[in-house]
């Protein structure tokens, strides 16, 4: 036997309880994560983190909103899931164009030599050590950091395009949680 639909005032319960979820992870993870780029001097991952902690408190905007009675707030969780993926797609393009693995892998041989002669080996590249050249290592350094930020890109579109429109569907059944209320 299937089960009921939701009230409208469960629904709005959950969307409330959604909302603060997301918002404040957001707020916090990528706030945290500004703070921490900007202390490292890293400014495009402090712009990025500062804009997507922006998107959470825009999600904790709507959700005031709608705590107060203004269904306008639906609008303002849905602008928000829209603005944070804006600002992932942004990111990946920018990683797409501008990675470079290189620092990475120099700070990986390091630390890759350093214990093998910590072991009583003589150190061998990192390169060598996998069967390749290091052209062929720096290449597939760059093409996995492509597919993680392309994998990014995809479950990002996924998941706040989905958030997004999960919010859009039930605001009718939310103007009705509020009419009644």
């Amino acid at each position: 036997m299937p089960k009921p639909p939701l009230l409208p005032a469960e629904v709005l319960a959950r969307v409330l309880r959604i909302a603060n979820i997301d918002g404040s992870v957001l707020v916090f993870l990528a706030g945290g994560f500004a703070v921490i780029s900007a202390y490292c001097a890293d400014w495009v991952g402090a712009l990025v983190g500062g804009l997507a902690a922006s998107a959470g408190f825009i999600e904790l905007r709507g959700r005031r909103k709608l705590k107060a009675g203004d269904h306008e707030g639906v609008r303002w969780l849905v602008r928000s899931q829209f603005f944070l993926l804006v600002v992932i797609l942004s990111y990946v393009a920018y990683q797409f164009r501008c990675f470079d693995p290189r620092p990475l892998l120099e700070l990986t041989e390091r630390q890759f030599a350093a214990a093998q002669r910590a072991s009583g080996m003589e150190p061998i590249t990192l390169a060598a050590n996998l069967g390749q050249t290091p052209a062929q290592l720096l290449a597939l350094a760059r093409q996995t950091a492509r597919l993680a930020y392309a994998l990014v890109a995809v479950l990002s579109v996924g998941f706040q395009g989905g958030l997004a429109y999960y919010y859009h569907c039930k605001s009718p059944t939310i103007a009705r949680a509020l009419s009644k209320s």
